[in-house]
């Protein structure tokens, strides 16, 4: 048994609720909602209602993929109707039949989505630090085909995941 100052120790099974999700993550109890609707919606996760109830996964962390997570909330960054809604001010862009910058957004969004669908929300579970290791198994080998004009490596993720750390008197840039 905890101590009544202490909250109860929070198990797989245990609801969470609205206020508590939005203060722990710094968004609104409104904006949670929206979201955690549609991820009810999506069947990610589960609510229910009562002094006991609240939101839990609907499946184990490691079953859940980020990418499923995303597509719910809002799409892929790049899809293929995304030249037809962005023409400017033509019924059809200018580069319809010849256009560089989509093979670049399509490539990227290929390796977007081959990261989040190798990446489940147990991945996610710990600190950054952990998170950046894991992130390192997987991509160091992405990172070796990506090559400066002289031939040698860019970098590595090891570099590319140094976190960037704010004064705390600054404007919030680097």
């Amino acid at each position: 048994m905890t101590p009544a100052s202490e909250p109860e120790a929070e198990t797989p099974q245990s609801f969470l609720t609205l206020s508590s999700i939005a203060e722990r993550e710094g968004v609104s109890v409104q904006y949670a909602g929206k979201l955690f609707r549609i991820l009810a919606q999506a069947s990610l996760v589960e609510s229910v209602r009562g002094c006991k109830g609240g939101y839990k996964l609907s499946r184990d962390p490691g079953t859940i993929h980020v990418g499923e997570v995303l597509a719910c909330l809002g799409g892929k960054m790049y899809e293929p109707k995304t030249c037809e809604r962005y023409s400017g001010d033509r019924r059809f862009c200018v580069h319809t039949n010849d256009c560089s910058i989509r093979s670049l957004w399509m490539g990227l969004q290929l390796m977007i989505d081959a990261v989040l669908t190798r990446t489940t929300l147990k991945d996610l579970i710990g600190s950054e630090r952990s998170v950046s290791e894991w992130m390192g198994r997987h991509v160091d080998a992405v990172a070796q085909l990506v090559e400066s004009e002289d031939g040698a490596a860019v970098t590595s993720w090891s570099t590319l995941s140094q976190p960037t750390i704010l004064d705390s008197n600054s404007d919030g840039h680097a």
